[in-house]
C-alpha cells in the first residue's frame, strides 16, 4: 500500500493516496513514520496544511532522529507564509 500511494502522489492523486496510506497505517509491515511522510506530501498537495503538519509530526513522534522531517515541515510552513511557524518548529528541534 505505501508504495502505491508513493506512486499516486507522484502522479498528481493525493486523494488516493491518502486512502491507500489508511490502509498501510492498519498494517504493521510499514515504518509508520514513512506512512506519515506520504500523507504530509498528500495533505500538502490538496493544500491541508494543518493536516499535513500534524502528519509530519506524527512521523517525528515515530522516529524522532530524522531531521530531514523537521526540515521538509518548516520549508512546508515557510512555502505557504507562515515563517514564525517555520521557525518554530525548527528551534523546537534545536533545543
Amino acid at each position: 500500500h505505501l508504495d502505491l500511494a508513493r506512486a499516486l502522489n507522484g502522479s498528481q492523486n493525493p486523494a488516493e493516496a491518502l486512502q491507500e496510506l489508511n490502509v498501510a497505517l492498519s498494517k504493521a509491515s510499514h515504518n509508520k513514520a514513512d506512512v506519515y511522510v506520504e500523507m504530509a506530501k498528500a495533505h500538502s498537495a490538496l493544500n491541508q496544511i494543518p493536516l499535513a503538519v500534524s502528519a509530519y509530526d506524527q512521523a517525528l513522534a515515530a522516529e524522532p532522529g530524522r531531521i530531514e522531517l523537521i526540515e521538509r515541515k518548516a520549508q512546508l510552513l515557510r512555502s505557504k507564509g507562515q515563517l514564525v511557524e517555520a521557525e518554530q518548529a525548527f528551534l523546537a528541534y534545536l533545543e
